[in-house]
This record gives structure tokens, C-alpha cells and sequence, in this order.
């Protein structure tokens, strides 16, 4: 019995080896180190002067040294991978991307998937390609191999705003049709500082964790049934197991054990410093300032409300409304230069929360300040 129970078990065992391969396993996907294409690029094609310190492509990293400078109200310099024998990656069979990076002052990066969306109107435009963005938490001077969910990846909101589009215009993306991987400058940008990165790897991969689940469960199955079914086999008398055989001998449950992940505990920061020096970020909100911060969302917003007596949305734009305030007066920039500048998504929007707090739209709160 014993001999035929894991004979049995074996050749499941190989068979269930086989099922996985035949229709589960995917190659992984290198993008570095292999044949791709990298280009280092800065904010200067939107007036900027952040500048490129260093730039060193060789066969197992890629280094990027770069300094941000203030002259473009969102400061970036990145790196762009793409494709070097065809015009675009096909993602749609796999759910993780692996990196292996290593900081230099820096605490964040933010990495891009630019994709093909047919939804674009105007294919001409610069920003045609979709972005997809995931924030990337780094331990300066840390090597690390991280492993991002494919599926986490957002489309940026101010990318909706420069292409003149409605998200609702566009559906889920296809990441079929990936043109580039970028690594930009993350959130926590500091000026006129050499800081940058060094990539190890870039690999498109699959989690299996749950496909090795369920073909482990499906063993464990095989195995109980065939241990209840020899067992009877040997037990019983040979005009029962005729009739045995016929019926359901049992119903298994396979209970799976398991380890909690533990992590780090989070530094935490003055959340009202946070808010006050990142209010020009059009992404900023809530989830993100107690995420960066360490402190919980009711804590952050009670204590806006028992100290300001607003909301959370509407304290940051009071900030933003204020310094626009002091930009228009300045004359340097129009009113749809200073509503970006100051965080806001769009124009109207920006004209609709001005007027609904100073009482007057930008163009005649501009008009009486001059004549005052």
C-alpha cells in the first residue's frame, strides 16, 4: 500500500510539474542588463535648467548623477529604457516588475510605464504615450531589489490635464503596447544637490505564489484520496468496494499556515511642514501626506479642523489661493501659468476655487490690486 501511495503521489506530482509549465510558466522578461536603448533626459524641454551631472551606461548598471534647479515650477531629470529591436514590450502575461537599484540621497523614484493608448486624440502630441506611475521608496546608499505590482501602476492626473483630456475618456490600460520604462526624480526633490541612482536590473517577472496554492492543494488532494480509497481496498470485502466506488469517499479542506510579513516602522515628519512645501504638487493628498509622514489621516485632519476650522482639501487651498495671490501681482506669469505653478489641475478649476475664496476671479482680484 504504501509503495502504490507514492508511486501514486510521484507521478501527480510530475504530472501537476507539467500542467505548471504547460500553462502557467512565462519566461521573464530582461529589459537590463540586454538589448535596450537609454536616454537621459532633463525638464529643459519645458524651460527648465536642472542639469545632468554624470551618465555611465555599461554592461551591469547604469549610473545617473544629476542636480534639480528651480526655474521650472516642477524640477525632474530621468532615464528612459526602450526597446531596442522593436517598437514596444508586450507586459499583458506577467504582474511584477523587478528592480534592483541603488540610491544616492535619494529617498523616492518615481518609475513610468509609457504606454500606446488609442484613446489619445491628438497622436502627435509629445505626451501621447500614456504615463503610468509607481512611487519607488529608496534607502539612500542602499543596494535593493524591489518588486513592483504591475497592476499599481496609476496614470499620472496631470498627464489627463496636458493632453486636454477627461479621464473618463480612457479605460484601463493596455500594457501590451509599452514603448519606454522611465526613473525620474521622486518625491521629495532637493535643489542644486548632485543626487541619482545606479540600476543593477530591470526584469518583467510573474508572482506564482498562488498558482503554486492552488497545484500544492490539488497534491495534497490527490494524495488524501488515494490513501482513503487503498485503504478501503484492503479493508473491504471485494462486492463492497464495487459499490464503494461509486459515491464521494470525502471532502478535503487543505488549511494553508503562514508567517505575517513585518516592516520597518516610518519616520516620521511634521505634516503641516510636509504640506506647506509640497502644496504645488497637483497629486497631493491625504492618503499621500500620511503615507510620507507617518501619521494617520483622522490625526492630520482633526487637527487641521480644531486649529484652521477647514477641511484638509480646503486648507491646501488657501495656501495655493495665497501664493497665487503673490504671483499675479508679480506680473511674471499669466493666469493659467500661475494656476499649474501653485498646484492646481486646470485653469477652471483654478478660477472656480479663487473666486469662491477671495470673493473675485484671478483677472479682477489682478485689476484691483493694481489700483490699489
Amino acid at each position: 500500500m504504501f509503495k502504490r501511495i507514492v508511486t501514486i503521489g510521484f507521478v501527480a506530482f510530475l504530472l501537476l510539474i507539467g500542467v505548471f509549465f504547460l500553462f502557467f510558466k512565462v519566461d521573464d522578461l530582461r529589459i537590463f542588463p540586454t538589448s535596450c536603448n537609454t536616454v537621459f533626459y532633463t525638464d529643459e524641454v519645458d524651460n527648465g535648467n536642472s542639469e545632468i551631472i554624470k551618465k555611465e551606461v555599461g554592461n551591469e548598471s547604469i549610473r545617473f548623477l544629476y542636480q534639480l534647479k528651480n526655474h521650472y515650477a516642477f524640477p525632474y531629470c530621468g532615464l528612459g529604457l526602450e526597446p531596442k529591436n522593436t517598437s514596444e514590450w508586450d507586459f499583458s502575461v506577467y504582474n511584477k516588475i523587478k528592480i534592483t537599484i541603488k540610491s544616492y540621497d535619494l529617498s523616492s523614484v518615481y518609475v513610468f510605464l509609457h504606454t500606446y493608448d488609442e484613446n489619445v486624440a491628438d497622436k502627435g502630441h509629445r505626451l501621447a504615450l500614456r504615463r503610468m506611475s509607481h512611487n519607488l521608496k529608496l534607502v539612500p546608499g542602499k543596494t535593493q531589489t524591489v518588486t513592483l505590482n504591475l497592476d499599481e501602476f496609476e496614470t499620472a492626473t496631470w498627464w489627463y490635464s496636458l493632453i486636454q483630456q477627461d479621464k473618463s475618456d480612457f479605460g484601463v490600460p493596455d500594457v501590451s503596447k509599452t514603448r519606454s520604462i522611465h526613473f525620474m526624480s521622486g518625491l521629495n526633490k532637493v535643489l542644486n544637490k548632485t543626487v541619482g541612482y545606479e540600476v543593477y536590473e530591470v526584469t518583467i517577472t510573474n508572482n506564482y505564489s498562488f498558482v503554486y496554492l492552488l497545484l500544492g492543494s490539488a497534491w495534497c488532494c490527490v494524495m488524501v484520496v488515494c490513501w482513503v480509497y487503498l485503504k478501503k481496498l484492503k479493508t473491504q470485502p471485494r462486492h463492497e468496494i464495487v459499490r464503494e466506488v461509486k459515491e464521494p469517499l470525502f471532502k478535503s479542506k487543505v488549511e494553508i499556515a503562514y508567517k505575517p510579513i513585518e516592516t520597518g516602522a516610518q519616520v516620521k515628519e511634521s505634516y503641516l511642514d510636509y504640506i506647506n512645501t509640497n502644496f504645488q504638487n497637483p497629486d497631493l493628498n491625504l492618503s499621500m501626506v500620511s503615507e510620507i509622514t507617518g501619521y494617520s489621516e483622522r490625526t492630520i485632519s482633526n487637527f487641521i479642523s480644531e486649529n484652521y476650522s477647514c477641511n484638509f482639501k480646503s486648507y491646501i487651498n488657501n495656501i495655493r489661493v495665497n501664493e497665487a495671490k503673490r504671483l499675479l501681482e508679480q506680473g511674471i506669469h499669466n493666469s493659467g501659468e500661475v494656476a499649474y505653478l501653485v498646484g492646481f489641475n486646470s485653469p477652471a478649476n483654478f478660477n472656480r476655487v479663487f473666486k469662491s475664496i477671495v470673493g473675485s476671479n484671478p483677472t479682477e482680484y489682478l485689476q484691483n490690486a493694481q489700483k490699489l
